[in-house]
């Protein structure tokens, strides 16, 4: 047990935008917290909806033991802007990430503190187990037990649960605020995590999370076979000048920068087939899940069944696609 004196402040940030119908349960979650001394930063991007009226509302009639700080963008800034405007002015030793359609765990942050505590303040970023809330069916999803900055460049995504995460003050003052250019925090923070102190992984469900379809319920499969390499293209980029920058060992280093640099060549191959002709667009496809199934091992009649099924997709009426550009982030703006 730790004595309370020794407890270190830790913020517990929880971001919201267009989540209404949601919040409440969020918020509440926050407040709810047994870990003391705590501070929770709730901050709306400016929602359209009435997400910033129910903050309010649950701050004013709110008499916990909590320090409370309530915030509101003048204008939408978009997920990464809207991290990179909260977070510099958190006072906490360690950031508890939340979102507003999630809800936390009364325990999660005296969980994630005693790991990080028993670990001597070592690790940069700690994630945790999570229930699934998907099409109205939960299950319960485990962590990774390990963590490799190798594995997270070469299969191009992060294995951190990214509405489980934490990270350390420590982690955002050593590399600066998050790029511009990304997407999304949690890709770019775990591999910067694994570059510094680590990330470590409890594998008990702290948070309920629910998965978001916004994109993808918009987008025909080329349109989101496209975006998926898009995406994969932008945080790879990012990648390669975090390694650059982060990385002092030049065998490592080098290491790092050839897998960067060989899933960039066959990610800018896939982009590129899919704004051909159907024949590449399939080809596209097809080439994708060999290579899939190649770096994951599958025997040669687990790739032909794979191929076969990639070419029943082309039989959905689904296939029109229209001349989406991905770069308006209007247009593709994710629900925190």
């Amino acid at each position: 047990m730790i004595e309370v004196h020794d407890r270190p402040l830790i913020t517990f940030a929880l971001f919201a935008y267009n989540q209404e119908k949601f919040i409440r349960e969020a918020v509440e979650g926050a407040f709810a917290q047994t870990y003391s001394p705590l501070e929770i930063i709730l901050s709306d991007d400016c929602s359209s909806d009435g997400t910033f009226e129910i903050m309010t509302c649950l701050v004013q009639e709110y008499s916990g033991p909590h320090t409370v700080h309530l915030n509101r963008n003048d204008r939408n800034l978009g997920i990464i802007n809207h991290l990179n405007h909260v977070l510099p002015r958190a006072q906490g030793d360690l950031f508890i990430m939340a979102a507003g359609d999630d809800t936390s765990f009364s325990h999660r942050t005296a969980v994630l503190v005693d790991t990080w505590l028993a670990y001597r303040r070592q690790p940069d970023g700690l994630c945790s187990g999570f229930v699934s809330a998907e099409h109205d069916i939960e299950r319960i999803v485990e962590p990774p037990t390990t963590f490799s900055a190798l594995e997270h460049c070469r299969r191009g995504t992060s294995r951190v649960p990214g509405a489980t995460a934490a990270w350390t003050r420590n982690l955002w003052e050593t590399w600066g605020t998050l790029p511009k250019d990304s997407l999304a925090e949690d890709r770019v923070l775990s591999l910067r995590a694994l570059l510094s102190g680590g990330v470590v992984a409890v594998a008990e469900p702290l948070v309920r999370s629910r998965r978001n379809y916004l994109i993808n319920d918009q987008l025909s499969v080329w349109e989101r076979m496209w975006w998926k390499f898009e995406r994969e293209r932008v945080y790879l980029t990012i990648y390669e000048r975090d390694v650059k920058y982060g990385v002092y060992d030049k065998h490592i280093r080098g290491k790092l920068l050839k897998i960067i640099k060989k899933r960039k060549f066959f990610v800018s191959l896939e982009s590129k087939l899919l704004k051909g002709n159907i024949f590449h667009r399939f080809l596209s496809l097809v080439l994708f899940a060999i290579i899939k199934d190649i770096s994951e091992k599958k025997s040669f009649r687990q790739r032909t069944r794979t191929v076969f099924n990639t070419g029943k997709h082309l039989l959905q009426p689904r296939f029109v696609a229209n001349q989406f550009n991905v770069r308006n982030h209007n247009y593709i703006k994710k629900v925190y």
